[in-house]
């Protein structure tokens, strides 16, 4: 448009009609703009039909219920470029909606719910960030720990309690499969085992902070050295051990089939 009136007219027309349906009249457009917006309809209209005749009339039945049907058809002067732009904002739309879910989970949760999901990454960040001494510039990497940590526990979310409940087995199913006396000695067993695992646990949390001292006063690479060394030690002392609990596994098994042998003598 050479005149420079008409010009800024057809502008403020434009932009005044912007993202509104049937707004802009035709009537109020210069005839060069409402001949070359015809012949770009045109061309347009020629090029879809082009397209549309080489697919086959089934294939076009297909894609006439297909709900995605826009990402699977590409028309003519649609650059890839741009497909890959929207496949990637969509993608990053589902990402971000998962980054939510673990971080404050969502609105299906209840409200209780919720506030435990907000309070257990709270203490999952401070612990990572004590790893690293409450550093400032050590911040990144806690946030990064600390991310990986809650994506790991927030696995936990899919595991309904109602269900497991419903799976454990009755009082009464235990006595059907398992004797009496047997249960009483695993149980026996696995009270042992706990308290051995508690104690286990409570010398490597009196352990940990001198060992994060040690850590960072002597450097990765030689602290690697010498926990080598002493994890070496405790492999050679771990036989030992397990001998001793298989004697002892012996000894409790040979005690079990005397007594039943003394019952079996008593009913004969």
């Amino acid at each position: 448009i050479v005149n420079k009136r008409v010009r800024e007219q057809t502008q403020k027309v434009l932009q005044a009609a912007d993202a509104s349906w049937g707004a802009v009249k035709m009537e109020n457009l210069d005839t060069l703009w409402q001949g070359l917006m015809k012949h770009q309809l045109l061309l347009i209209k020629d090029e879809v039909v082009k397209y549309n005749s080489k697919i086959p009339s089934a294939l076009r039945r297909v894609l006439r219920t297909e709900p995605r049907w826009r990402e699977i058809v590409n028309f003519p002067g649609e650059d890839a470029a741009t497909m890959e732009r929207k496949r990637l904002r969509k993608a990053f739309k589902v990402w971000r909606r998962k980054l939510l879910w673990v971080l404050i989970g969502d609105a299906s949760m209840p409200r209780n719910r919720r506030l435990g999901v907000v309070a257990w990454n709270l203490l999952l960040f401070l612990l990572s960030w004590w790893l690293f001494g409450f550093q400032t510039f050590e911040l990144l990497q806690a946030i990064l720990v600390a991310m990986v940590l809650m994506a790991l526990t927030s696995l936990v979310r899919h595991m309904g309690a109602e269900e497991l409940w419903q799976k454990l087995p009755s009082q009464e199913e235990l006595q059907g499969k398992v004797p009496r006396h047997q249960m009483e000695q695993q149980l026996q067993k696995a009270w042992q085992r706990l308290c051995h695992a508690s104690v286990a646990v409570e010398d490597i949390l009196l352990m940990l902070p001198g060992e994060m001292k040690e850590l960072r006063s002597e450097g990765l690479q030689s602290y690697a050295i010498r926990t080598k060394d002493r994890f070496d030690l405790w492999l050679a002392t771990v036989p030992e051990k397990e001998e001793v609990i298989d004697d002892e596994e012996e000894e409790e098994a040979k005690e079990a089939n005397e007594q039943k042998r003394k019952k079996s003598a008593a009913i004969a």
